[in-house]
């Protein structure tokens, strides 16, 4: 049985009376009479909504679809999952309207309980929110984004889907840079399909090569018995080429097949793009290709076939001679923008085709970059691809922020070093260069060290005109290179000190617990860390501090360590213990370190611990943290035994039954 991840999301912006500020299950949602559903394309939006719908008694509907001048019966008097704004707006200069056809429909259905899902780059954001809230039930609507599949997801998508060993999987993902595409479902699914054989590509321009051919192939032996002389995979793969190219550009949903529904302009008919009818028909019965209804094909991935429709572009390009002017006309707007809909086709023909790169990393730099690995482009490209991404800053600053989690780590080398430092180094605080300046620094914490921009690096961490996330960015890259060997420990211990007494500016003690972080327990003793146990300076949310304490501390410390720790708590607890209270509005976690340190030392067989030392160890977790976590209990019954009643009588308050 194929297992479908059950999903998470978080609030985004206003939460509109959503009470959920921390990442939450979608199936959560179930009772919002109104919410959008964003997120990045191939990470699972139409799936998910498949499965709540299954699950409420509602019903996906495709944008598309519900847009047509009818309605259904059916969708009256139920919740409605609308699916896909972006494929709605595909291709318009003006985006607005579709969302006001929406809206429209919605109240002819007398403003129904609904869910939409849309991609980031298509969602205009407070203006969308705004205008969608006339239409919802009880005037309000959530935002959400959809969250990356979790680890566990990752590992039982791979067992029970794919009969694949989770833990060699990914560690042969990381080995080859294509670990970062494992969160998102399509791309799980098709790195999968094309290494079940036991082959790894070694980029992801390799990787949908080898998830191509597998898509292609007959996996049904009578079906291979029957098509025995059947083209090869390549002659295949270049049908598929055209086609895709055909109905990308055209902004068809598929093609029709033979029969008494007949092709419509919606639906064409293959023949008339691609002559030979035996490949084509094999094509479309293959699994690049997903029946939508009767008679009606569509593209099983649409990241599939953006991958294989620019690459036939690039081969006729190359071979027959067709216009690079020609191909860039029908992707671009009348502005002489990238049209949104054709980002990722685009982004695959720079790949494939030299000729156009110019051109499209000025058009769509940061697509360039997510799509292609380091050998794809030369210096002078690469070069001029980071100088573009400052230019798309200014009108996509949310593109960053997506880049950041998709390796531009390969591309921010020696090669583009000077670009960089110019980027560090510039007066400009506006945000589109913050946003910018951020993105650069964490690709150089995933990249190969370059020491000479560590100075620029500590120079932002200095610098408060620099926004905070920028600054702890900036510090990563110490961390970073410190811990590759490519910098050693006296800029981080500076860091340290000047946190600690003031001469660094760290308002929310970020920056203090990145230092202590990196510094324990390589560095600092349990003596010299506990100098900097105190109570945060803002408690309004759980940080770095926090985190370092209440999980860092636990985990990294070994026995000895962790012993030493308990032991300077209780033995002078006065001088923690105000630090260590719980606060009044219950934000900051830092009132469970001691408990958290003593759980982690209980659960290590080689932790000989004595009754007296145990008592005096539970006193402070009693005066932290009331009532002992029943994760403990079985810990207590075995240290203690028969002792275990002597150790209600003299802490009642810290022992559960």
């Amino acid at each position: 049985m194929i297992y479908f991840a059950p999903r998470a999301v978080t609030a985004v912006g206003d939460a509109d009376g959503l009470a959920r500020p921390d990442s939450t299950a979608l199936r959560s949602l179930a009772d919002v009479p109104a919410y959008v559903l964003i997120g990045e394309p191939g990470a699972g939006k139409t799936t998910s909504f498949d499965q709540e719908a299954a699950a409420t008694g509602g019903i996906r509907v495709p944008v598309r679809e519900f847009l047509r001048p009818f309605d259904k019966p059916e969708w009256r008097g139920t919740t409605l999952f609308l699916d896909g704004l972006d494929e709605g707006r595909t291709g318009l200069a003006d985006p607005r309207p579709v969302l006001d056809q929406i809206i429209a429909k919605l109240h002819g259905l007398d403003r129904p309980r609904f869910r939409l899902s849309c991609r980031w780059a298509d969602w205009l954001g407070r203006n969308d929110r705004q205008h969608l809230r006339d239409a919802a039930p009880d005037g309000k609507v959530v935002v959400v984004r959809l969250e990356p599949l979790s680890k566990p997801d990752i590992a039982r998508i791979l067992k029970d889907n794919y009969d694949l060993d989770p833990r060699a999987f990914v560690a042969h993902a990381r080995e080859r840079g294509l670990d970062r595409l494992l969160d998102n479902p399509q791309n799980l699914d098709m790195l999968a399909a094309a290494v079940a054989s036991g082959e790894w590509p070694d980029s992801r321009a390799d990787a949908f090569e080898l998830a191509c051919a597998a898509l292609v192939t007959e996996p049904n032996e009578e079906h291979r018995v029957a098509n025995a002389g059947q083209p090869d995979t390549a002659a295949l793969l270049d049908v598929a080429g055209r086609l895709f190219a055909g109905q990308l550009i055209a902004g068809t949903p598929g093609y029709a097949l033979p029969g008494p529904s007949g092709p419509t302009a919606e639906y064409p008919s293959p023949a008339d793009l691609v002559g030979d009818a035996a490949r084509t028909r094999l094509v479309l019965d293959s699994r690049l290709f997903v029946g939508t209804s009767e008679g009606r094909l569509a593209p099983a991935h649409r990241q599939i076939a953006e991958f294989l429709a620019a690459r036939h572009l690039a081969r006729l390009i190359a071979e027959h001679h067709l216009s690079v002017r020609r191909v860039l006309a029908l992707l671009v707007g009348f502005d002489g923008e990238l049209l949104p809909s054709f980002r990722n086709l685009a982004a695959w023909l720079a790949v494939h085709s030299p000729p156009t790169r110019r051109r499209l990393a000025e058009l769509h730099p940061s697509g360039l970059v997510h799509f292609a690995d380091r050998d794809t482009f030369s210096p002078d490209e690469k070069r001029l691809l980071v100088a573009n991404l400052r230019r798309e800053a200014d009108w996509n600053p949310w593109c960053l922020r997506s880049m950041r989690r998709t390796g531009l780590g390969p591309i921010v080398c020696r090669d583009v070093e000077d670009v960089v430092r110019r980027a560090l180094a510039d007066d400009d605080r506006g945000g589109a260069h913050q946003q910018y300046v951020m993105m650069l620094l964490q690709a150089l914490v995933d990249g190969d060290p370059l020491p000479t921009l560590a100075p620029h690096a500590e120079d932002i961490v200095r610098d408060t005109t620099w926004r905070e996330g920028v600054r702890c960015a900036a510090l990563d890259v110490l961390v970073a290179y410190h811990s590759k060997g490519a910098l050693g420990a006296r800029a981080l211990d500076s860091l340290l000190g000047d946190a600690a007494d003031g001469g660094l500016e760290d308002q929310y003690d970020e920056l203090l617990g990145i230092l202590l972080k990196a510094r324990y327990p390589s560095a600092l003793t349990p003596d010299n860390v506990l100098r900097h146990l105190r109570r945060p300076k803002h408690t309004a949310t759980p940080g770095e501090f926090d985190r370092f304490w209440v999980t860092h501390v636990p985990e990294q410390s070994n026995t000895d360590q962790a012993a030493m720790l308990l032991d300077r708590l209780a033995g002078n607890f006065g001088a923690y213990r105000q630090a260590l209270l719980p606060t009044d509005d219950g934000l900051t976690r830092l009132h469970e370190f001691p408990i958290r340190l003593l759980g982690a030392l209980l659960d290590r067989d080689d932790a000989e611990i004595s009754t007296h030392r145990l008592l005096d160890w539970l006193t402070v977790c009693a005066d932290t943290f009331p009532g002992l976590p029943e994760s403990l209990s079985h810990h207590i019954d075995f240290r203690l035994g028969w002792r275990r009643g002597l150790l209600e009588e003299l802490l009642p308050a810290a022992v559960e039954d």
